[in-house]
């Protein structure tokens, strides 16, 4: 019936041409996600970087907050001793 009839192919191929896509269509969908992709990719690794970082400065900071904790305690406990030396 397609090779018989020009006017029904014609019809038929308006048809698919609402209902699918085009392959130049397709292409250009599948290039900007891959571009997405990339970019999320790249600021993915941004953020862990970033990530990385803060880890290792809070690290630094709970080690020097552990230090003075300790310095407290030390005189905590000398000014107990000079207390109790005092009575």
């Amino acid at each position: 019936m397609l090779a018989q009839s020009p006017a029904f192919r014609h019809q038929l191929i308006g048809i698919m041409a609402e209902v699918f896509v085009r392959k130049d269509e397709l292409k250009q969908v599948l290039d900007a996600i891959k571009l997405l992709r990339e970019d999320f990719n790249k600021r993915f690794e941004e953020h862990s970087k970033r990530l990385e970082e803060m880890s290792l400065r809070l690290e630094e900071h709970s080690s020097y907050i552990g230090q003075l904790i300790k310095r407290q305690e030390e005189h905590s406990e000398r000014i107990n001793e000079l207390m109790k030396r005092q009575d």
